[in-house]
């Protein structure tokens, strides 16, 4: 069985940008092989949305912080 992950990257580009436009029936139908995958789908669509608001569409930042640093951020 295809992961849900791969059924997504299939589906969609895996960009902030493209999942915060994308209506959350089509990330849910992307990702039914999994279970939740309502509730999963909203998160998603919500962590694409506050990526785009709060960091510009990427986290490439995070990966230049000591860990704890980027933890703070992020939380």
């Amino acid at each position: 069985m295809e992961s849900r992950s791969k059924r997504l990257s299939k589906k969609f580009n895996v960009q902030p940008a493209v999942l915060s436009k994308a209506d959350v029936t089509e990330i849910e139908e992307a990702l039914k092989v999994a279970g939740l995958y309502h509730k999963k789908a909203q998160v998603i669509k919500g962590l694409a949305d506050v990526f785009l608001k709060d960091f510009k569409g990427s986290l490439d930042f995070v990966f230049r912080l000591p860990l704890e640093q980027a933890r703070r951020k992020l939380l």
